[in-house]
């Protein structure tokens, strides 16, 4: 699901359906494109602060797949790489939702319920404040992404356009 998710906003940045795409993936995925990889991103394993899992000694992925996991939508690329790291391990993954939006995975944790495994920006706030607590893992993995966006090297790239990329340069691929 997660290629064909991309391979169809690639098809449609190719035809100028879409003018560039803005996303967390694997550095330079696409170097037939323009491409900017900005900063690595981190991805964390996060709930609340009751949730009965940080009373467990040596909490293991074995351990996160019984929860009850949110997933961001198995089309998202830090979605995709979590399933294929269960399933190299032999372990059953059977998330009790797909949600596409981070901002709602987030309300329903702050509201006492679940585990989810976001980029740790758009929980740092909140692990901050001890809303939310980012679980640590004795088998940790690892899920490299790099904020980037990818435009078609062929297209002119309107000053409308440029000014726009370079606020997310700025701002979101370059941090805050």
């Amino acid at each position: 699901m997660y290629a064909s998710y991309i391979e169809d906003s690639l098809q449609k940045l190719n035809r100028s359906e879409i003018d560039f795409l803005i996303r967390l993936d694997r550095e330079k995925p696409h170097p037939e494109l323009l491409t900017s990889a900005g900063r690595q991103e981190s991805v964390v394993f996060v709930t609340w602060p009751g949730n009965p899992l940080l009373n467990k000694k040596d909490l293991t992925l074995s351990d996160i797949a019984q929860a009850d996991f949110i997933v961001s939508g198995r089309n998202i690329s830090y979605s995709a790489q979590l399933e294929r790291e269960f399933i190299s391990r032999g372990i059953e993954f059977r998330p009790v939702m797909d949600i596409g939006s981070v901002g709602a995975i987030i309300s329903m944790l702050l509201s006492g319920y679940g585990v989810s495994f976001l980029p740790e920006f758009t929980v740092r706030e909140q692990i901050k404040k001890g809303e939310l607590i980012a679980l640590k893992l004795q088998d940790e993995i690892s899920v490299d992404l790099y904020a980037s966006y990818i435009c078609n090297p062929d297209r002119w790239i309107n000053p409308v356009m440029k000014e726009f990329i370079r606020i997310v340069q700025a701002h979101c691929i370059a941090g805050i």
